[in-house]
Formats: C-alpha cells, sequence, structure tokens
C-alpha cells in the first residue's frame, strides 16, 4: 500500500479532469456557497483541497491502515459524499466502497471513479447509515468522517456500522462534540457550546449565513458518542494520545513543539495531563478508534 504521507502525486491524481471539476465546484459551490465564509483559506477553496483532493481522507487512511487486520476484506465509509476516501483507497492499493444517501454527492462520485485509472463505480451504492446495504461482517473497517452531526439517528448508526464489520475490525469516528465546542466547524463561526437553536438560527441569519444547512446537523457530544461504542462492545483507542508521543505526526508547529516539550523530563507533568485529556470527554472532536470485538 502506497504511504498516505505520499499525498502530493496522489492529490494530482484525485483532482477530476476540468469539465467534471467544474462541476464539482459548482456543487460545493450550490451545497455550501452560504455556509463556508468567503474567505478562500476557509471557504470553498479551503473545503475543496480538504474533501476533494483528499486531505482529510488521507489521516483516515492512514489510521485504518494501520489497524488493518482483514486485507481480505474492504474498507466502507459511510457517508462517502464525493467519494474521495474510497477513490485515494484505490490509489494506495486497498479496496475500499462508499454509501451515501445524496443524490448529487453519489454522482459525482461515480464519475469520479470512471474517469479514474483502477477507480470502480460498482463501489458506490445509495443506501442511508441506518440501514447499511451490506451483509454482516463483511468490512475489513469502517469510516465515520463529519458523518454522526448529519444523520436522523447517530446510535442506529453505530449499531449498523457494528453489524457489517469482522471481529477485530476497526472503526474509525471522528466529528465535532459540541459540548466544548468554540467554534461551529460547518460554518467556521464563533459558537457556544450547545448553543440553543433558536438563538444559533438568529445568530446565523444575522451574518448572512444559511440558517437553512443548521437544520440538518445535531448537536453530537464526544461523551455520549464513546459511551455508546462502550454499549456496543467496541474496544477503544485514541489518536491523539499516540501523537503525543510522536511529534512528527502533528501537523501545527506550536503543537509539535508542546508535544516534544512533553518528552522531556521537564515536560512530564504536562504530558500526564495531555494523555488524561486524550481520553476524556472535555475535547472539542470525537477522534476514536473502535474496534469491533469478537463477539
Amino acid at each position: 500500500m502506497v504511504s498516505a504521507g505520499e499525498d502530493a502525486p496522489l492529490r494530482e491524481r484525485l483532482r477530476p479532469a476540468p469539465e467534471l471539476d467544474a462541476r464539482v465546484k459548482a456543487f460545493l459551490e450550490d451545497q455550501l456557497g452560504g455556509v463556508l465564509p468567503p474567505d478562500t483559506r476557509r471557504g470553498l477553496d479551503w473545503y475543496y483541497d480538504w474533501v476533494v483532493l483528499g486531505d482529510r481522507s488521507a489521516e483516515a487512511l492512514r489510521i485504518l491502515g494501520e489497524r488493518d487486520t482483514r486485507p481480505d476484506l474492504p474498507w466502507l465509509d459511510i457517508g462517502s459524499g464525493l467519494g474521495t476516501f474510497v477513490l485515494l483507497s484505490a490509489l494506495s492499493g486497498r479496496r475500499a466502497v462508499g454509501v451515501e444517501p445524496g443524490d448529487g454527492e453519489l454522482a459525482l462520485a461515480i464519475e469520479r471513479a470512471a474517469a479514474l485509472p483502477g477507480g470502480d463505480p460498482g463501489a458506490f451504492s445509495s443506501g442511508v447509515g441506518e440501514a447499511l446495504p451490506y451483509p454482516d461482517g463483511s468490512m475489513g473497517g469502517a469510516l465515520l468522517h463529519d458523518v454522526l452531526e448529519h444523520v436522523g439517528d447517530w446510535r442506529a448508526v453505530l449499531g449498523e456500522a457494528r453489524r457489517v464489520l469482522a471481529p477485530g475490525a476497526p472503526l474509525y469516528v471522528k466529528g465535532p462534540s459540541y459540548a466544548v465546542r468554540f467554534v461551529e466547524p460547518h460554518y467556521r463561526l464563533p459558537w457556544l457550546p450547545m448553543l440553543p437553536r433558536p438563538i444559533a438560527r438568529r445568530y446565523l441569519r444575522a451574518l448572512g449565513r444559511d440558517a437553512g444547512y443548521f437544520e440538518h446537523l445535531g448537536y453530537r457530544r464526544r461523551g455520549e458518542v464513546l459511551a455508546e461504542l462502550r454499549r456496543l462492545g467496541f474496544g477503544l483507542e485514541f489518536p491523539r494520545r499516540a501523537k503525543l508521543h510522536d511529534p512528527a505526526s502533528v501537523n501545527r508547529p506550536w503543537m509539535r513543539r508542546a508535544v516534544e516539550l512533553a518528552g522531556t523530563p521537564r515536560g512530564r507533568p504536562l504530558l500526564a495531563v495531555a494523555e488524561h485529556l486524550a481520553d476524556s470527554p472535555l475535547q472539542s472532536t470525537i477522534d476514536v478508534v473502535a474496534v469491533r470485538g469478537a463477539r
């Protein structure tokens, strides 16, 4: 498998041909033009790089790849959107499939797969996370990336993910935790934790943002998601905890320096606190690898 770190050539291979690329960008403008800020560093240009060119998917590919105990079975991207994780997996030599309820996203993902050498348009299926169209134990890993806040019954989605996973297979769950969230990640605006929804609507409208998009967002909290995963019998691992011992894996310079300090005798108290926080509900992000048990 190609290392997820070798992402520069893969990014260019993921870039659609001009005509399809224009339609992908028009689709994003239609869906998110009133949501993301106009600033290109945080707006649609940023989102295009993050989602379409694989910046977001590269981390998930690495994390699942490190825990890949069933290479004979495909990975599943639940809420596969424009298909980037599935395509990046194929480019890296790992079979993956995706399920997506949105007709527009699904059609573009299939087109991208058809245009990509080695891509498989048949890897994508229409469906919802609450009723996955796959047999029990048929997946060697699964991904829920920025999905739980968009579904109606997030507990049912986790239960379905467990059903389709083979014993010992990992489920990577990542998304915002609104219990301690001070920036809303979709609108990229300052936010108060669990901001009452009527106030949130007025706040968004006052700033000229599309408040209709907010109606499809549910406040998920890290603590309740971790508790449900444990109830379902998953064993939990926390990628951020591993990063505390590997400064090279940390992207932000200031955070990398803090991790380097934590590895010194002088920084051991800082490391102990950071390890505790990495496991606690007091995080603004749900970031967990849940490994399905044998039963």
